[in-house]
Order: structure tokens, then C-alpha cells, then sequence
């Protein structure tokens, strides 16, 4: 976590923050105490909320800050699956995955950051796969971000940023671009990119055979990653120029407050990116909550929902600057093994 940029993202705190007769009480969190650095870039320590009566610390593990209302069953579920991320040498790391190739936890993490590495950074390795449809897919959401009215945006935010490729991207066109993800070995997979400036990861090729991917990729310094959830981020109200959700509507469990979280952080002539294959499943989200009719496709009521046409009571209002009702996004599991999703992308502007 860099340290410069800490203060500009007004991170507020999970826990305490409430509406009392239409007032919003919101308090930030500051920097308590820092137990490592490497340079520029805080390794671990605490940030604690300014409520005099609340005083949450939150943890910042490995470079990334943690800010979650519930830590607690955060890390009941995380805490398995950070071997799979710790920085040791790869003969080390070798030898601990022979011994462990049946914990199904441990293997599915590194298939996990194998497939998502692919996602985002596959296609620039100078021994990169060939895929069009890889290509065209960041080629349109790398435009989209790029149709600013103003030259420079102020802050930016991807939320479920995965390892981060976006996020990078946006920072080029932003003073500040943060991204979240509820996975701590994302996040620290994008955060390790950012003091490196480097993409490392092994490749699955087939079984438990893996290639070992690294080449050089530069990224500035004004990117914050953190864990944090997407319905309820710990961020102030019309404070994003330029909010971003790739791929996780239908990974949440309440899609319809994401597009509301979606719309309080974005400020009043803000932008929106949303994309989306609608792969609802009911052990994520409950049917429901699905937006979704017999006779109506999802990507239609998403961009009448943004429209203020349907679920008016919402009150959103935004005029539609691009809409693609198919693009490929292709998901690389190995050699032999894709995933292929057909999205919903839509750009739109806050009015």
C-alpha cells in the first residue's frame, strides 16, 4: 500500500457509519500504526477509525489494507487459502503443493489465480496465447474509459477489481484509481504487480502442470487496492468520477444494491462501466433477488433500471453513452479448457 495516496482516498469506516433524520455520519480511518515498509509501500499495520466511540482497527496484511464490517467471518473463510500468495521460492513452493495436491482449497486457489492472471494480463505476455475475442473484449472496456469529457479524471473505482487490470488501466486517465475485491490473494496479487512491476504467476497448462509466467509491466504509483465489500464500501457518498464493475452483478447477493452502491459513489456527471453475462446462480444470490423476467432479457431491465424506466423509485437517471449486448469474455482454465461467457457492456452517464 502506497502511503502518499492514503489520505486522498478518504477511506471511512464499515462500522460505524449511519443516517440519523437525514443526516449522514461517516468518520475516517487514519493510519495507527505500521510494523513494516519497503519504501515507499506499507507491508503491515493498522488503520483505526477517528470515532471516539467506535475505534475499529483494520488490518493492513502483506501491503493490503482489510476494511470489512465483519472481519470475523472475513477470515474464517480466507485464511486457508493465503499459502497460495506467500512469497517464497519457487523450488519451496514446489515442494509444499506436492505435499498438499490433494487439499482441494489450496489447488483451487492456484487454478484461481492462474485463470484470473489469464483473464487480465494473458493477452500482453510477449509469449501470450492467441485470442481475438481476449483481446477485443479489454480493447472495449480500455475505450470506454477513455470517453471522458475531462482530461483527467479525480478518483476513480473498480469494484470486484479481481487482480487488477483495470485498475491499472484507469490510472493512467485518474489522480487516484482504487480497486476492491472481497479476495485477499486478488488483491494481493494485483498489490504485488504494483511494487514489482512485474506479472508472475504459473500458468496452468494441463493437471497439476504448470508454466511459469513473468514479464515486465509498469504501472504508476497512483493505484490503492484494498479488501473491501462492493455493497458496502467504505467510501463517502458522490465521491468517484468513475465507477466500474466488471463481471460482478451476478456474483453478488443482492445485484440490485450493487447498482445502488454503484450510483452513490458516483458524483453527478459521472461515468458508470458495467458488464455482465447474467449467469445467475442460486448459490449466490437468491432467485429472488435476480434481475431477470420470463419475458424481458436482464440486459434490458439493467439499462432501463440506469434509464430510471424500470424500479422508478430508485431515482437513477443516466443516458446510455455505449451498449454492447454481446461481447466475448473468454475464461482460460488450461490448454484445452476455456470458459467462454457472452456480456453485457454498457457505459452510461450520471445525470
Amino acid at each position: 500500500m502506497n502511503e502518499d495516496i492514503v489520505t486522498f482516498a478518504d477511506i471511512i469506516c464499515p462500522k460505524c457509519r449511519y443516517m440519523d433524520s437525514n443526516k449522514k455520519y461517516e468518520y475516517p480511518i487514519v493510519l495507527q500504526k505500521v510494523f513494516k515498509r519497503e519504501g515507499k509501500f506499507i507491508i503491515n499495520g493498522f488503520f483505526q477509525c477517528q470515532n471516539e466511540l467506535c475505534r475499529e482497527v483494520y488490518p493492513i496484511l502483506m501491503g493490503v489494507p482489510i476494511v470489512l464490517k465483519n472481519l470475523n467471518l472475513w477470515w474464517a473463510s480466507e485464511k486457508v487459502k493465503l499459502f497460495a500468495h506467500l512469497n517464497i521460492p519457487d523450488e519451496l513452493a514446489s515442494f509444499f503443493q506436492t505435499i498438499d495436491i490433494k487439499n482441494k482449497i489450496y489447488q483451487n486457489e492456484i487454478n484461481i489465480n492462474s485463470l484470473y492472471m489469464d483473464s487480465h494480463y494473458g493477452n500482453l505476455s510477449p509469449t501470450s496465447y492467441e485470442s481475438k475475442s481476449h483481446n477485443a473484449y479489454w480493447q472495449e472496456i480500455i475505450k470506454a474509459i477513455k470517453l471522458f469529457d475531462q482530461e483527467l479524471l479525480n478518483k476513480s473505482i473498480d469494484l470486484g477489481c479481481s487482480v487488477g487490470r483495470l485498475t491499472f488501466e484507469k490510472a493512467k486517465l485518474a489522480k487516484l484509481a482504487i480497486g476492491i475485491d472481497m479476495s485477499f490473494n486478488m488483491i494481493l496479487a494485483a498489490v504485488k504487480i504494483q511494487q514489482t512491476q512485474q506479472i508472475t504467476y504459473n500458468q496452468k497448462i494441463r493437471d497439476n502442470t504448470y508454466k511459469r509466467i513473468n514479464f515486465s509491466y509498469e504501472v504508476p504509483d497512483n493505484v490503492l487496492f484494498l479488501v473491501a465489500d462492493a455493497l458496502d464500501p467504505p467510501f463517502r457518498a458522490n465521491s468517484f468520477d468513475q465507477v466500474s464493475a466488471l463481471n460482478l452483478l451476478d456474483n453478488v447477493s443482492l445485484p440490485l444494491i450493487l447498482i445502488q452502491q454503484m450510483d452513490a459513489l458516483l458524483e453527478h456527471k459521472g461515468n458508470i462501466i458495467l458488464t455482465s453475462p447474467y449467469e445467475w446462480r442460486d448459490d449466490i444470490c437468491d432467485q429472488k433477488e435476480w434481475i431477470c423476467q420470463k419475458d424481458k432479457q436482464s440486459s434490458d431491465i439493467v439499462r432501463e433500471i440506469l434509464e430510471g424506466k424500470f424500479l422508478s423509485e430508485l431515482q437513477l437517471k443516466y443516458k446510455i453513452i455505449t451498449e454492447i449486448k454481446k461481447l466475448d469474455w473468454l475464461l482460460r482454465h488450461h490448454d484445452r479448457y476455456w470458459t467462454y461467457f457472452i456480456v453485457h457492456f454498457i457505459h452510461a452517464k450520471k445525470f
